[in-house]
């Protein structure tokens, strides 16, 4: 260890010079590679020892423990090998061999403690080797890493001055060609076109050698990360500090949607490559018999002069000439572009599960860890001054302009999305009108039909586009003026997509509610649950929208956002204000009535949800008053989709229980016509021009007549498939909850 740790203090600058003074300067581009390949094995192998060595060190990092453990045993062993024997009376050999097990388990003890002994005694040294070996692996490999840049760096700049110069040949054969020979102007074309490929190859491979380093470097900084991380909850427990670490590790994470986006367009881009080399090598093919090209190329010009073919013949040979060696190059660029698209696809996809993993694992933390610390005296010294520069800071005017000049510089997309929103709000305009005069033809029993509720279905889901759709080219707009992903826009452009789904949600409470609605006519419900209904979305707009969007805005890490002061009064404000719509829409005849019943009150079921949904809403803002803002965070985003999957399942509910209702109408109203023609054929005596008895209408035939064995199988299923959907939605939560 010492000669190790002599070693690792000295400089190395000296020998990696030497290394690179020692490389031939004329190399051609083939012994580089081959060099780089030989220089990346020892890489590999350099991190596969530092990977054992790691594992034997954490191995060894809990032997001091289990050496306790062990000398324990041995010693229990010795006592009892060593302990008077109590059987007396035995026969000699039974007695001597007794004594040579007793004497046989005495020194396997005793060698066993003298082993675990030694073992404890050496292991601070032991360690002290691993570590010094550590150090020493990892040193290879900064300096493998080295070496690896500089080849690479050496190819590419040979590999760019090849294509420097094929650029410069190619250019000065399409230069050279007459400007009415179309075959020759056409095959020098595709060779400019064929030098740029290759060009863009290469420096995409450049581009790609950087990624692949850096992702080598987020993942082994997320597998520490990963490591700390439970270290620290099993020493820690839960408590602020702790809380105020993972959330700070949390922060730099990458958002794991960033890291799958990317994955996506990584494989997307290795299909291509792979599709772009099966058609190089395809042309390569076709090339390998050039005579035979140039000679079915000719055969199509067949006007072509005599004294004129000689001499296009020979340059069009010249030009696949060139074409030839430019098709091998790309060939084999592209092959490495697949091979190294392969391996950044590979470790982004490790960084991407990983990284999925410790987020997990702190959003499962932190949901009963306190993330910030509780208000006090310095929270309100700090609240002012962090809203004031929060609003204040030139970062919003600058994200709007950006905004603005991307959406003047795509104007065919800009427009493609101002027309779909003013078709959007057109249709959505007229969908009170028309789902009006589909309420008339369902009043009568021979015009009611099914097709008409999926006709206002579809109106009541136009009427509910325009917003969501709206919020979402917004987040797009802000999206595009991004980059890479980070900054205060990309910031924006999350606070706005995680709104679509709200206000989605939001559009349907409202539309579904309005008069000759869905629910008026089509699933019946009652006037005081409707309406309530529909005077509480906007106010619930006004309150999750705004904290939805500053509270995802803020929870970005790469931001400098007032997350702990004004975020904090903006989950308390809305809280409280949820509290308040809870304990007056569940107040008597409003949101709990049920049609054509008159509930006795009190109900005891009704008033305990007033009572749950009330408190729940304050007991959470209780919470982030005390700091468990990830806590809050992650139930409320839960609790929302609960109630937008309760809207689905209502819907659906609806739509089953008016399909059953207008069979059994459709079959009462036949069994009504029967038995109206039965007695107008058994009275004999009844005058002439004397009218049927009338039919029973829509209002006569209601839900009531449906049959209880049908209303309990709907209810059955309905009860099975939200509670599944559930149990779905709140998993990730589970094992936190428990």
């Amino acid at each position: 260890a010492a000669k190790i740790d002599a070693s690792l203090a000295q400089d190395d600058t000296d020998a990696f010079d030497t290394w690179k003074k020692n490389l031939p300067v004329h190399a051609s581009t083939d012994q580089l590679e081959t060099m780089l390949a030989t220089e990346r094995s020892a890489l590999t192998a350099a991190h596969s020892a530092v990977t054992a060595l790691d594992a034997e060190m954490r191995h060894q990092s809990v032997r001091p423990a289990q050496i306790r453990d062990e000398l324990t045993a041995a010693y229990a062993s010795m006592d009892a090998a060593q302990a008077p024997s109590s059987h007396k009376g035995e026969s000699a050999p039974l007695a001597s061999a007794r004594t040579l097990r007793t004497q046989a388990a005495e020194r396997l003890a005793t060698v066993q403690i003298a082993l675990l002994e030694l073992e404890n005694r050496s292991y601070e040294p032991r360690m002290r080797l691993l570590s010094s070996q550590l150090r020493q692996r990892q040193r290879t490999i900064g300096e493998l890493n080295e070496h690896v840049s500089t080849l690479e760096a050496m190819v590419l700049n040979r590999t760019d001055e090849y294509v420097d110069t094929l650029r410069t040949r190619v250019m000065q054969q399409a230069g050279q060609v007459p400007e009415k020979a179309r075959t020759l102007a056409d095959a020098a074309n595709t060779n400019v076109t064929l030098t740029n490929q290759l060009a863009q190859t290469i420096a995409r491979l450049s581009d790609l050698r950087t990624q692949k380093q850096e992702l080598d470097t987020t993942r082994q900084e997320t597998e520490q990360a990963l490591e700390n991380t439970n270290e620290r909850i099993r020493i820690g427990g839960v408590s602020e500090a702790v809380g105020l670490i993972l959330l700070a590790e949390q922060h730099k994470l990458k958002p794991v949607s960033l890291l799958k986006r990317q994955l996506a367009e990584l494989q997307t881009e290795l299909a291509s490559a792979r599709m772009d080399l099966i058609s190089v090598r395809e042309r390569q093919s076709a090339l390998n018999d050039i005579d035979g090209v140039v000679d079915r190329s000719l055969a199509r010009l067949p006007n072509l002069p005599d004294e004129r073919r000689a001499d296009v013949r020979s340059k069009l040979r010249d030009i696949l000439d060139v074409r030839a060696e430019i098709v091998a190059q790309l060939t084999a660029q592209l092959r490495r572009l697949a091979d190294t698209l392969s391996d950044v696809e590979q470790e982004q996809t490790e960084v991407t599960n990983i990284t999925s993993e410790l987020s997990a694992k702190l959003e499962e933390r932190l949901l009963w860890t306190p993330s910030h610390p509780a208000i006090g005296a310095v929270w309100f010294a700090q609240w002012p001054g962090d809203t004031f520069n929060f609003f204040a800071s030139r970062r919003w005017l600058s994200a709007f302009n950006g905004a603005a000049k991307t959406a003047m510089s795509k104007p065919l997309l800009t427009a493609g999305g101002v027309l779909a929103l003013v078709l959007a709000l057109l249709l959505g305009g007229r969908a009170p009108v028309r789902l009006s005069s589909i309420t008339a033809p369902m009043r009568r029993l021979r015009t009611d039909s099914y097709r008409l509720t999926g006709e206002a279905l579809v109106w009541t889901i136009l009427r509910i586009i325009p917003a969501p759709l709206f919020v979402w080219l917004l987040s797009r707009l802000f999206i595009q003026n991004t980059v890479n992903a980070v900054g205060f826009s990309d910031a924006i452009a999350s606070g706005l997509n995680a709104l679509v789904l709200p206000t989605a949600v939001l559009a349907y409470m409202r539309a579904v509610t309005m008069d000759n609605g869905l629910a008026q006519y089509h699933f019946r419900w009652p006037r005081p649950r409707r309406e309530a209904i529909y005077r509480v979305a906007p106010l619930l707009a006004l309150i999750a929208l705004p904290t939805t969007f500053f509270i995802k805005m803020m929870s970005r890490p790469d931001i400098d956002a007032p997350l702990d002061t004004f975020g904090r009064t903006l989950i308390v404000l809305s809280l409280l204000a949820t509290a308040a719509i809870s304990w007056h829409v569940f107040a008597p005849g409003r949101l709990w009535t049920v049609r054509q019943t008159t509930l006795q009150e009190p109900l005891r079921l009704r008033q305990a949800a007033r009572l749950f949904f009330t408190l729940t809403c304050g007991a959470a803002a209780l919470l982030v008053l005390l700091g468990y803002l990830v806590t809050v965070d992650t139930l409320a985003t839960h609790l929302f989709q609960t109630i937008g999957i309760a809207l689905i399942i209502s819907t659906f509910y609806g739509l089953a229980v008016r399909w059953l209702v207008l069979g059994e109408r459709r079959l009462a109203f036949k069994r009504a016509e029967a038995k109206s023609e039965s007695e107008e054929s058994s009275e004999t005596t009844t005058p002439e021009g004397e009218t049927r008895p009338e039919v029973p209408e829509a209002e006569e035939i209601t839900i009531a007549s449906l049959s209880a064995q049908t209303r309990r199988l709907l209810r059955a299923l309905t009860i099975v498939a939200t509670v599944s959907v559930l149990l779905w939605v709140w998993s990730d939560v589970t094992p936190a909850l428990s």
